[in-house]
């Protein structure tokens, strides 16, 4: 197969979205700032504590809580799964 311009701008474009996805995944804390950012809360996902609950289940809480409009309730606790050792998935876990 013969490389033209539009394969190997299109293979970096892929391999930098590849690189990005892991590299935001990576730890818990960045999984945990990822899913707020992409909920809507830019500046909170840059500006909130993380602390880390409980350790069994991997639950990570948010301080000061995230009030979300739509249901005027706080977003506090996140619960993250680990695959691999190496990519984290962090969602929403609700009261605790």
């Amino acid at each position: 197969m013969k490389w033209t311009r539009k394969n190997k701008i299109l293979s970096c474009i892929c391999l930098m979205l590849i690189f990005v996805f892991i590299f935001s995944h990576s730890t818990p804390k960045l999984a945990v700032r990822t899913n707020i950012f992409f909920s809507g809360h830019f500046i909170e996902s840059v500006t909130c504590d993380l602390k880390k609950g409980d350790s069994e289940k991997q639950l990570y809480l948010v301080t000061p809580p995230i009030l979300e409009k739509s249901t005027e309730s706080n977003l506090v606790t996140y619960k993250v799964y680990n695959f691999w050792n190496l990519i984290h998935y962090a969602n929403y876990y609700g009261e605790v």
